[in-house]
């Protein structure tokens, strides 16, 4: 099978016999064989506490059929633990807690860039990190709707076979996206491809065979939009990626293992406590004389035949309970760790932790969401650059994407008490917009800041009252 740059060289340069039916085919056993792909699986399903321990089944070898049959009368706890789904709901509430700032200049196009994401994007800001923290990428596409606005959806990553123009991958040239759908009661695969001019819609009529999708009621070729009519397009495949890494591996990849060691010592220790009795009894000629019936009485009675002079002797189990904790505590502290998490337990910082111990505790958190933020600032940027060519296009200005600047508001606990002295420390060297905006309990700057002058001006006012009337009964006496 040819490699998936042949394939991209023989589309971009048309120099093959290759049809489009075998090139989509190619693609998509690459891309569905592709690593990333069953992490972005994994990633999804330990997200949703669905992790391999459910698929485990206790087993016994049967000698006489030579074979592991699965045992169905014995204990089988299976018992998840979300540390997963707990360490991506904290990256993304530290990372999106609080709506992050877009600047630019002039206001004017400040204003309609963050109109244009909308107040959807910032809601959705928390689930993107968690997408894209599961799977490792998501992708946006931005398009113009039937009535002419910009709007943007986010397409699921294992749908999306991205082509670039090299194997450094700096220019996205042509996109894949591939997804089933209803066509006269039958499943199918349909695939949109994307080019820089226009996106070509194909449908799967056997296993690994497309062809033109004729079924929609549009022509299967067609412009990325239409602007008074006219076929028009953006000059480049609308798709923005959201990385979450370098690499654009999810978070789980890190520490997978370790969660699937904590679930199998957890569910074995829970079928052990079950199990055990006062006592296992060794029965002295007694009992079934085959090699089945031993395994069946040991299962069923915990008890087992051995030869010698009759009788019973009770032989007792100890369960090594504190190496089962220490290593639990063990594996817990290594998810946190490689997890690259906020273990926030107090007993290492004591109850009220200092604004340093904080800082440290954050340090991992923070070292790993600052690699998806950089990500998440360029994603940002290239939507501005869509923002930009679509109110060129409608003659609503002329605006350069380039300078756009975005910042995001970690959230992270604090010690108030802690801060609160520092602010107060801080008036006379720094404004009182920075001490305020430093404050625990301010959350609008601007508005406190006209409360503070309203207080000042009333408090002004207070005192020449005061005064006045002093005023008047030095007068009377």
């Amino acid at each position: 099978m040819i490699t998936e740059q042949e394939l991209i060289k023989a589309k971009l340069a048309a120099r093959t016999d290759l049809s489009a039916s075998q090139i989509i085919r190619d693609l998509i056993i690459e891309h569905e064989r592709d690593e990333r792909i069953e992490l972005m699986r994994q990633g999804v399903q330990y997200y949703q506490t669905e992790n391999a321990i459910l698929e485990r089944r206790r087993t016994y070898y049967d000698r006489e059929t030579g074979k592991y049959i699965h045992d169905k009368t014995a204990t089988d706890n299976r018992i998840p633990h979300s540390w997963h789904k707990l360490l991506v709901d904290q990256k993304a509430s530290y990372v999106a807690g609080e709506q992050p700032v877009i600047a630019a200049e002039p206001e004017a196009w400040q204003q309609a860039l963050n109109t244009l994401l909308g107040e959807r994007f910032f809601d959705e800001l928390p689930e993107m990190v968690v997408q894209v923290s599961n799977k490792g990428r998501e992708w946006m596409h931005p398009y113009i709707d039937a009535e002419g606005e910009l709007r943007w959806v986010m397409i699921d990553a294992r749908q999306v076979i991205p082509i670039y123009d090299t194997s450094l991958e700096q220019e996205l040239t042509d996109v894949l996206r591939y997804y089933r759908v209803i066509v006269n009661g039958e499943k199918r695969r349909r695939v949109e491809w994307w080019t820089p001019e226009e996106v070509t819609y194909y449908i799967e009529i056997r296993e690994g065979v497309w062809e033109l999708d004729t079924t929609m009621d549009e022509e299967p070729v067609q412009p990325h939009f239409t602007r008074n009519g006219e076929p028009s397009s953006w000059g480049r495949a609308p798709f923005i990626k959201f990385a979450n890494n370098r690499d654009e591996f999810p978070d789980l990849k890190q520490y997978k293992e370790l969660i699937d060691l904590y679930d199998l010592v957890v569910s074995d220790f829970g079928n052990d406590l079950e199990d055990i009795q006062e006592a296992v009894w060794v029965l002295k000629n007694y009992g079934g004389e085959s090699l089945a019936e031993f395994q069946r009485n040991l299962r069923w009675y915990k008890a087992i035949k051995v030869d010698g002079d009759g009788g019973a002797d009770p032989k007792r189990i100890e369960i090594p309970v504190e190496a089962k904790e220490k290593l639990l505590d063990r594996t817990e502290e290594n998810i946190f760790l490689f997890g690259q998490g906020a273990n926030l337990k107090t007993d290492r910082f004591g109850n009220s932790p200092s604004g340093v111990a904080l800082q440290f505790l954050y340090a991992m958190l923070d070292m790993k969401s600052d690699f998806l933020i950089t990500k998440f600032k360029r994603a940002i940027r290239e939507f501005a650059w869509f923002a930009a060519e679509y109110l060129r296009l409608v003659g609503r200005g002329d605006h350069d994407p380039e300078p756009v600047a975005v910042t995001f508001n970690k959230t992270m606990i604090f010690n108030e008490a802690e801060r609160i002295e520092s602010v107060g420390k801080s008036r006379g060297i720094v404004s009182d917009e920075t001490a305020l905006a430093n404050h625990p309990w301010v959350d609008d700057v601007e508005k406190e800041m006209k409360k503070v002058e309203q207080e000042r001006e009333d408090r002004v006012d207070l005192d020449a009252l005061e005064d006045e009337e002093s005023d008047k009964e030095d007068d009377e006496e």
